[in-house]
């Protein structure tokens, strides 16, 4: 099952490319941007928008922390900032963590790679065609993980 915080990354991974447009900053940049991508982007944050109402993070708490992502391209501090606030709004939203995970291609949208103790892992490719997670990790003593690749399309 895929955590809270893993969608949360996912989704702001997903949106920070479309942010000034999402945000009306730019008319420019949906010229870009393939019609069916900007359509996703839009369902994604539309989705996250539509469920603002009534929750403890506001609308415009969400929306200051998606405009410090795009003044500050770039700057890791920012967007986990975003992850925060998001995964703090579906945190509370059962129902919104199943959409956006639908939205962002399920559970498929995240790859990971554990070795667990004493366990080796060599040359592996993790490769996805859309925005996503790809995670590698040791858990536990002696395990190794070497030789791995990881590639990730927009």
């Amino acid at each position: 099952m895929v955590e809270i915080a893993e969608i949360a990354a996912a989704a702001v991974k997903f949106l920070t490319p479309y942010l000034p447009f999402l945000k009306g900053v730019s008319d420019e940049v949906q010229k870009t941007i393939a019609k069916d991508v900007v359509e996703k982007a839009k369902k994604v944050w539309g989705s996250i928008i539509n469920r603002l109402h009534g929750k403890d993070i506001s609308r415009k708490e969400f929306e200051n922390a998606a405009t410090q992502v795009i003044e500050f391209a770039g700057k890791q501090r920012y967007e986990t900032q975003f992850v925060e606030v998001l995964a703090e709004i579906l945190q509370g939203d059962p129902e919104l963590v199943e959409e956006l995970r639908d939205l962002l291609g399920g559970d498929k949208a995240v790859q990971e790679i554990i070795a667990g103790n004493d366990a080796i892992i060599d040359d592996n490719h993790q490769e996805m065609g859309m925005a996503g997670t790809q995670r590698m990790e040791i858990k536990g003593d002696g395990g190794r993980i070497s030789g791995n690749t990881q590639k990730m399309g927009s």
